[in-house]
């Protein structure tokens, strides 16, 4: 059964830190798929889809049968407008 967690809100400032934080995990560790995603979630809060897109399909690519991370490039595809990768990923 999934695990609902609730939403957290964060000031400018904090998205800002909480990005900044992630971005130095990921930078340790590109591969790491849960590190990935936690980037790639504080990018898009930001609203840097793109870089976040890079980041989930770095992620992907290391983790293929990743489906959390497949969704989650799927999304970031759509949102970026790659509309035949979502599909892909989807």
């Amino acid at each position: 059964m999934p695990v609902l967690v609730p939403a957290v809100q964060l000031s400018a400032g904090e998205a800002v830190e909480a990005a900044s934080k992630w971005a130095m995990a990921y930078s340790k560790n590109p591969k790491d798929a849960d590190t990935a995603l936690g980037h790639a979630m504080s990018l898009r809060a930001l609203g840097n889809k793109k870089h976040a897109f890079d980041v989930l399909q770095t992620a992907y690519i290391a983790n293929p049968n990743d489906g959390e991370r497949a969704t989650e490039l799927g999304k970031v595809a759509l949102e970026t407008e790659q509309v035949s990768l979502a599909g892909k990923a989807l």
